[in-house]
């Protein structure tokens, strides 16, 4: 059985993802929504809590497991080897599919607290693309909508903070943009009226593409069940 985890709401969109690419896949998931948000925790505290959300989903037999949470992937290379080898990070692939999209060389990265003081995203980039520029801006408040069930694009709520993200970015003038946390394409109809030709890269669906690739067959083609776990 095939794993996800997330600390909210955000992880439901990566189950339904990965379920439509591999309808016969088995996946478990679990969303950690009693220490929602991940993204205003210290590192430590989210090194313990990603560890528990990996043994929690291995007591139903779940060998590989995506991180569909971008803070939590910021860690990973910080844990323990038996929990790093578990685990997939959504950040390369991100970065990869952003790569392939900029024309201009700039790229910018929405995405939680945490995720943007690691620099995890910025580095990834300068290591495969340092020509690249980039700037990363937090935008905790979408999460919090989000985990508030407000991500309709006429919220006044939601098309506020949007445009506080987009002006957060001034005058950087990127032509892709990283959304990186599971929680804001549920944004992009909101965003796309403040971001004008500029391209969204969602680390959902880019990351969920890159972990279908590393499965086996047998996990590929189970029986379609889908299990929540508490």
């Amino acid at each position: 059985m095939v794993g996800v985890f997330d600390s909210g709401r955000g992880g439901a969109l990566a189950v339904t993802t990965l379920h439509r690419k591999l309808p016969r896949a088995d996946i478990a998931f679990f969303g950690d929504f009693q220490n929602a948000p991940y993204g205003t925790k210290t590192e430590a505290q989210l090194i313990t809590l990603i560890q528990k959300d990996v043994d929690r989903l291995k007591t139903v037999g779940s060998v590989h497991i995506l991180s569909a949470c971008c803070t939590a992937s910021s860690l990973i290379h910080k844990l323990p080897p038996s929990y790093r080898d578990s685990c997939f990070s959504i950040i390369p692939p991100t970065v990869n599919v952003a790569l392939q999209k900029t024309k201009n060389r700039r790229i910018g990265v929405l995405a939680t607290l945490a995720t943007v003081r690691s620099h995890v995203f910025q580095n990834e980039m300068q290591k495969a693309a340092p020509d690249v520029l980039t700037l990363e801006i937090p935008a905790q408040s979408l999460v919090t909508l989000a985990e508030g069930g407000k991500t309709d694009k006429d919220d006044v709520d939601v098309k506020r903070a949007c445009r506080l993200c987009a002006m957060a970015f001034g005058t950087f003038g990127m032509d892709t943009l990283i959304l990186g946390c599971t929680h804001f394409p549920l944004f992009s109809g909101a965003l796309s009226s403040f971001f004008p030709n500029v391209s969204f890269v969602s680390s959902v669906e880019a990351g969920v593409c890159a972990f279908t690739e590393t499965l086996s067959e047998d996990e590929k083609n189970g029986s379609g069940k889908l299990r929540s776990l508490s």
